[in-house]
């Protein structure tokens, strides 16, 4: 968990952070309910 953590933090400061595209990976890879409260508290 450390590890998405981090990697969220480090594509947040990206100058093409795209929260939608995040979100359709996530609902991709199956782990969008284990995303989205981070990617919520991280907008």
């Amino acid at each position: 968990m450390d590890v998405v953590l981090e990697a969220l933090k480090f594509y947040k400061v990206r100058k093409n952070f795209n929260h939608d595209r995040l979100l359709k990976y996530a609902r991709i890879c199956r782990v969008e309910k284990v995303m989205r409260p981070y990617l919520e508290a991280s907008v």
